[in-house]
């Protein structure tokens, strides 16, 4: 009976029998998967939005597989995007639009002191801003990954993001992967940063960095929410990545080398110049007091 309930007993059997094995999961086989999420059971399309959800939480689940070495290589067909003008021109970011320093740490006291359940948002807004890394990478940091010495510079170590396609989860695992470019990296932590995470942290030394009352990751939506709320209303409206950019920007404009900055986001130099390319019109004055003598023989 196809409406009985399938209870967690019986599912390592109902599983046998409607799902596929890892070992059957050819190039052929998964561009058949890949028609079939568009289709409903009567025949009708299947919304794309739906479809995109169903497909991301397959290749999700066969990238696992292939980091865990159960499969040798992904068999999920590529996905060609066709890349537009207006796709190119939208990656730039408009470095005169994003907030300052001091704006950036009022919005982030201000979510602090806003609401009770609000203070965490603060913690993961901090470590956007001062780190630069991406939201999603923020809301999977465990404290295990963490060094915060008493004093001076720390680190974190960047080597997960959550990834939210696949709707509602049970586990910390399931909403937790690898990272967008699927590489790890070491990023310094500033020592106001490191301050805010070791009262944040206190005596844990492992969990998630901010967690909702069941373990599980905050919900972007949520931390969003609560982000715009403390932004004045009919003022500019700041979204949580562009915490990210002013962190890019203000290294950038303090002189760090765009290779160190790269590495710290977890961009390519040729991506981050794409992105920040405004950041770069340095001081004509300045510039030229630079190369004064170089040219010297």
């Amino acid at each position: 009976d196809d409406n009985k309930q399938t209870t967690p007993v019986e599912m390592p059997a109902w599983l046998a029998k409607h799902g596929d094995r890892l070992s059957d999961m050819s190039t052929t086989r998964c561009h058949e998967i890949n028609l079939a999420v568009t289709v409903k059971d009567d025949g009708q399309p299947m919304a794309a939005s739906t479809a995109t959800r169903q497909r991301s939480t397959i290749v999700s689940l066969l990238k696992a597989a292939v980091e865990a070495r159960h499969l040798e290589s992904m068999p999920w067909p590529a996905t060609r995007r066709a890349r537009t003008k207006t796709k190119q021109r939208s990656k730039v970011v408009d470095t005169t639009a994003l907030p300052s320093i001091a704006q950036t740490v009022t919005l982030i006291e201000a979510l602090r002191n806003t609401r009770a359940e609000s203070s965490g948002y603060s913690i993961l807004a901090a470590v956007c801003f001062y780190a630069g890394i991406r939201p999603g990478e923020a809301r999977a940091i465990d404290a295990s990954k963490l060094t915060l010495p008493a004093t001076g510079w720390g680190s974190l170590i960047v080597d997960q993001a959550v990834k939210d396609a696949g709707g509602d989860f049970g586990t910390v695992d399931e909403h937790i992967h690898v990272t967008k470019t699927g590489n790890d990296r070491v990023v310094p932590l500033a020592p106001q940063l490191v301050a805010i995470l070791a009262a944040h942290v206190g005596d844990r030394t492992s969990g998630l960095l901010v967690a909702t009352q069941r373990g599980l990751p905050v919900d972007h939506t949520n931390w969003a929410r609560a982000w715009s709320r403390v932004q004045k209303p009919g003022g500019t409206s700041w979204s949580l990545y562009d915490l990210r950019h002013a962190a890019a920007t203000t290294m950038l404009s303090a002189g760090i080398q765009i290779g160190e900055v790269a590495r710290r986001l977890g961009h390519s130099p040729e991506v981050l110049l794409t992105h920040y390319a405004g950041v770069l019109v340095g001081d004509e004055a300045t510039s030229n007091a630079k190369l004064e003598g170089v040219f010297d023989q």
